[in-house]
C-alpha cells in the first residue's frame, strides 16, 4: 500500500474493522466520468475503474496531467492499474489508490452502476434521445432545420398526459443510453444511418421543390377531407421528414397517386410505396417508444382512408390487370380491419384520448395563457380518428374501436376556436358519429333495431341538424362544409333507418317459409323506411344542378321541384369530391342507389320513389321508364362515379358500370319479360302481351300482372348468363290460389342483379357468415339491405381473395 493518500479520504487502515474502503476521488475526472458526473480515480489511474469496467475510452483533459499510455489499457483484469506519478502544475503529491477485496470491489461497482441508471432514468422520463441527420441541427427545446419553423420532439408531445410512460420501456431506454444495450450496433453512427435509410431526398428520387409542391397539393385538396394535420406545424416537408419519415412519405405517396398515369409517375409511385413499406415494417416488428407518436397514427390513418395501390406485390404474384390491382388494394376490407385495430391500440398506448381533458383545461385557462398549438393539433387529430373510425364501423357493421361520446365534451369548444377552416365541420362530424354510435349499440340479435330506438335516433338527428346546419352554412371559408349534411349525415340516416327494411325482410322470409300470407309494412316501419328513401335521394340530388337549392340558414336543400328532365351533374362539386376518401366515393354515393333499387325490387317502392302505404301488400313489379325518378338517379349516380374516379382503373368506374347495368335491366330487361316472345320455344307457352290500362294502383303505382317465374332449363336462380334468350325462356303461368309461394325466384334481370347473390358466395369457407367473408365483410352495417361483398361480386370485382364462387361475379368483367 502506498503511503500517500488523498486529503479527502481517510486511510483504509484507519477504518473500523469490517468497513469497506471508499474509492479515492480526484478533483480531475476523465471526460466520460465528468459527462455523467460520476466518481473518477483521477489521472494517476488510467483507465479509471468506471471506464475499465464498462469498456469506455478513458481520456483526461490536458490540465489534469498526463494520462496513462495506451499500453496500460492492456494490463491487469481485476485490480486497478497504477501508473508512474507525473508532476502536475500543483506541487501536491499525486495520490495512489489501494485496491480493496474482490467483494468490496464488486459492491462498489454495483452501487456506482445503480446510481448511474437512476440518474439516467430521471432524464429518460422527460425525453428520449433521437438521432438526427448530420446536416440538420436538433434539440429537445426546439431548434430549427435549414431555416424552417421550430420543431418539437415527438416524444415531448405527451408531457401533459399523466401515466404515459411505461417503466419497463423507460428502463430499457435508460440502459441503452448508458451503453448496456447499444441499439445502433458497434461502429454504426448517424452518418451510416443517413447513408442507408430509405428517403426520397437521400436517394434523389424527388427534389425538395417537388416535395413542397406535393405538400401544397395535400393541404389544398386532401387535408379538407382528412383533417389530420396542422397547417402551421405540419406544412413544411423538412419539418415533417425530421419528425416522422413515415408520415412524410405517406403524404407524398397519397398525392403522387393523383398524378397523370405516365410511366415516369408510375415508377415514382412504386418507389415511394416501397419506401413506405420499408419504414412501416420495422416500426411494427420492433417499435420504439419515440416512434409510437401522434405522427405514427396520422400516417396510418392516411394510409387507411387512401389505401396505396400494391402494384409490385400483385405483379410478383402474376396479376397484371391494373383494374384488378386497383380494386384489390382500394376495396380491401381486411386491410381496413387491421389498420383500424393498429391505430386504436397505439392511440390507447400513448394515451391520446386524454387530450380532451388537456384541451378543456387549456381552453378554460386561455385568459391566462394561449392554448398551445400542439394541444390543438392533437385534439384535431383525435377528432379525425374518432370520425373516420366511426364512419368505417358504420359501413362494416363492426363495433367501433373508439368511443365518440368521450370526445363530446370538447366538440363545441373546439369549433369555437376556428383555428382552421375545417375545424367546425370536424366537430360537427364527431357529434354525428356519436349519434349513430348510440343507436347502433342498441342492435339486437339478428341485426335488428326496435322502432322506438329508431324514433329516438330520428329525434337526435333532427336536433343535430337544427344546431349545426346554420353554423355550417355560414362557414364561407370551408368549401366542404355542406358534406357534413350530404352525404355523411344523410348516409347515416340511410343505414340506420334501413334496419326497418331489414326487419320487414326477415318477417317476410319467416312467413314465406310457413306458407303464410305476405307480411305488410307497419306504420313505424313505413315511417323509418320513408326517411331512409328521402335521405338516399337527397344524397344524389345534392350533387346535381337542378335538384338542390342553398341558402345561409338551411344549407343545401335537395328537392325535385326544379327538375324537369334528366339530372345534370354539378361539375364543381364533382371536382371537389374527386379528392374525397375512397370509402366516401365508393360507398356513400353508390350504396343509397342500391338500397333504393332493393326496396323497389321488393314491391315497396314505386319507380317514382313513392312508398306504399302501411298495412298494404307489396305491389307487383312494373317496368321502369327512362324518365322515372329511380332511373334518373341511377344515371346521375353513374355519371358522378365516372367523374370522381381519379383514373380509369379506380373502383368507382366499375361501380358506375354496375349502376348503368341496373338501370338497363330495369328498363329493357323487364320490358322483354313482360312482352310477348317473338318465337316461342317448343313446349313453352308464350306470355300474352300487356295491353290495356293497368290493373289498378294507388299513390302513383301502376300495378302490373303478378310476377313471372323463370323456368329456363330448370334454373330458379342465377345470373343473366343462365338465360341466353331470357324473353323466350319464360312463360306466364300464374300460381293457383292458396298455393304455397315459391322461394328464391328470379323474376327478371333486375331481380337477378339485386337478389341473385347468395350470402355465402364471398365467404372463403363456403358457409355463410362463418369464414373470412363473415368476419371481415361489410354486411351488417347496411341494415341488411345489401351486403358490400354482394355489390363487389355483382360488379365482377373479385380478385380471388375471397375464394370460391365469389371471386367472380355473375356477369364477369364488364
Amino acid at each position: 500500500m502506498a503511503d500517500g493518500s488523498s486529503t479527502r479520504h481517510t486511510p483504509t487502515d484507519a477504518k473500523p474493522p469490517g468497513k469497506v474502503a471508499r474509492l479515492a476521488r480526484s478533483r480531475a475526472a476523465c471526460e466520460a466520468c465528468h459527462k455523467v458526473k460520476q466518481r473518477c480515480d483521477g489521472p494517476s489511474v488510467c483507465p479509471c475503474h468506471r471506464c475499465k469496467t464498462w469498456g469506455i475510452e478513458c481520456v483526461f483533459p490536458s490540465s489534469a496531467g498526463r494520462a496513462a499510455s495506451a499500453s496500460t489499457l492492456k494490463k491487469g483484469k481485476g485490480a486497478a492499474t497504477t501508473s508512474t506519478p507525473v508532476p502536475a502544475a500543483a506541487p501536491s503529491p499525486t495520490p495512489s489508490v489501494q485496491a480493496g477485496p474482490d467483494v468490496a470491489e464488486q459492491l462498489r461497482v454495483m452501487t456506482e452502476r445503480l446510481q448511474s441508471i437512476e440518474a439516467t432514468l430521471a432524464r429518460a422520463q422527460v425525453t428520449f434521445p433521437q438521432t438526427s441527420p448530420a446536416n440538420a441541427s436538433h434539440s429537445h427545446s426546439g431548434n430549427t432545420v435549414s431555416g424552417e419553423s421550430p420543431m418539437t420532439n415527438a416524444s415531448q408531445l405527451h408531457e401533459h398526459k399523466p401515466g404515459n410512460s411505461n417503466p419497463l420501456e423507460t428502463a430499457g431506454e435508460a440502459m441503452a443510453v448508458e451503453g448496456l444495450v447499444d441499439l445502433s450496433g458497434p461502429g454504426r453512427g448517424v452518418e451510416t444511418w443517413d447513408a442507408i435509410r430509405p428517403d426520397v431526398l437521400g436517394r434523389s428520387l424527388m427534389t425538395l421543390e417537388e416535395c413542397d409542391s406535393e405538400f401544397d397539393i395535400y393541404f389544398r385538396r386532401l387535408q379538407p377531407w382528412t383533417t389530420l394535420l396542422s397547417s402551421t406545424l405540419d406544412r413544411h416537408p423538412l419539418v415533417v421528414r425530421e419528425r416522422s419519415p413515415l408520415l412524410f412519405h405517406a403524404i407524398l405517396l397519397t398525392t403522387i397517386y393523383y398524378r397523370p398515369r405516365t410511366s415516369e409517375n408510375q415508377t415514382l409511385y412504386r418507389n415511394v410505396s416501397s419506401i413506405v413499406d420499408s419504414i412501416l415494417a420495422p416500426q411494427i416488428l420492433c417499435p420504439q417508444p419515440d416512434q409510437l407518436s401522434p405522427d405514427f397514427i396520422r400516417a396510418l390513418q392516411l394510409l387507411l382512408i387512401y389505401k396505396p395501390v400494391q402494384i409490385s406485390m400483385f405483379n410478383a404474384r402474376g396479376v397484371s390487370d391494373p383494374s384488378a390491382i386497383e380494386h384489390a388494394s382500394k376495396m380491401n376490407v381486411r386491410a381496413s380491419w387491421l389498420l383500424r385495430l393498429l391505430i386504436s391500440r397505439v392511440t390507447a398506448f400513448i394515451g391520446l384520448p386524454s387530450i380532451t381533458t388537456a384541451f378543456a383545461r387549456a381552453f378554460a385557462n386561455q385568459h391566462l395563457s394561449p392554448i398551445p398549438d400542439q394541444i390543438i393539433a392533437e385534439q384535431r387529430m383525435y377528432f379525425a380518428c374518432v370520425f373516420h373510425e366511426s364512419h368505417g364501423a358504420l359501413q362494416s357493421g363492426k363495433p367501433a374501436n373508439f368511443i365518440p361520446h368521450e370526445a363530446l365534451k370538447t366538440t363545441r369548444l373546439f369549433a369555437a376556436l376556428k383555428q382552421q377552416p375545417c375545424d367546425v365541420r370536424l366537430a360537427a362530424s364527431v357529434e354525428l358519429a356519436a349519434t349513430a354510435a348510440t343507436v347502433l349499440s342498441r342492435r339486437q340479435e339478428g341485426d335488428l333495431i326496435e322502432v322506438e330506438d329508431l324514433k329516438h335516433f330520428d329525434e337526435e338527428m333532427d336536433a343535430w341538424s337544427e344546431y349545426w346546419t346554420p353554423i355550417l352554412a355560414a362557414e364561407s371559408d370551408d368549401e366542404l362544409a355542406w358534406t357534413a349534411s350530404f352525404p355523411y349525415a344523410a348516409f347515416i340516416r340511410v343505414v340506420v333507418n334501413g334496419f326497418s327494411f331489414s326487419r320487414w325482410k326477415a318477417q317476410k322470409k319467416a312467413m314465406l317459409a310457413q306458407a303464410m300470407q305476405p307480411v305488410m309494412l307497419s306504420e313505424g316501419e313505413r315511417g323509418s323506411i320513408l326517411k331512409a328513401v328521402q335521405a338516399a335521394e337527397g344524397i344524389l340530388l345534392a350533387v346535381s344542378v337542378e335538384g338542390k337549392t342553398s341558402n345561409k340558414e338551411k344549407g343545401i336543400v335537395p328537392s325535385w321541384q326544379g327538375v324537369r328532365q334528366m339530372l345534370t351533374l354539378d361539375r364543381e362539386m364533382a371536382n371537389s369530391l374527386r379528392w374525397a376518401t375512397d370509402s366516401l366515393a365508393c360507398v356513400c354515393f353508390s350504396y343509397p342507389l342500391i338500397f333504393l333499387a332493393k326496396i323497389a325490387n321488393e314491391g315497396l317502392l314505386g319507380p317514382n320513389l313513392t312508398l306504399i302505404p302501411s298495412s298494404t301488400a307489396a305491389v307487383p313489379l312494373s317496368p321502369l321508364a327512362p324518365n322515372d325518378k329511380l332511373c334518373r338517379l341511377l344515371q346521375l349516380g353513374a355519371d358522378f362515379l365516372d367523374a370522381v374516379a381519379p383514373n380509369p382503373h379506380h373502383p368507382a368506374v366499375k361501380q358506375a358500370a354496375f349502376l348503368r347495368r341496373i338501370r338497363e335491366a330495369g328498363i329493357g330487361g323487364r320490358r322483354s319479360v313482360m312482352s310477348a316472345p317473338g318465337s316461342p320455344r317448343e313446349g313453352v307457352r308464350p306470355q300474352p302481351p300487356l295491353t290495356g290500362p293497368p290493373l289498378g294502383g294507388t299513390n302513383g303505382f301502376s300495378v302490373a300482372p303478378p310476377p313471372l317465374h323463370a323456368q329456363a332449363n330448370g334454373h330458379t336462380q342465377g345470373s343473366m348468363a343462365s338465360y341466353p334468350d331470357f324473353s323466350l325462356a319464360t312463360s306466364y303461368d300464374p300460381s293457383p290460389l292458396h298455393s304455397p309461394p315459391q322461394i328464391n325466384q328470379v323474376d327478371d334481370p333486375f331481380s337477378a342483379l339485386l337478389s341473385g347473390v347468395s350470402p355465402s358466395m364471398f365467404d372463403a369457407s363456403g358457409a355463410g357468415g362463418g369464414g373470412v367473408g363473415g368476419f371481415f365483410g361489410m354486411d351488417g352495417g347496411f341494415g341488411g339491405a345489401v351486403r358490400w361483398e354482394d355489390m363487389e361480386t355483382d360488379m365482377g370485382l373479385g380478385l380471388g381473395g375471397g375464394g370460391g364462387a365469389g371471386s367472380r361475379g355473375f356477369f364477369g368483367d364488364f
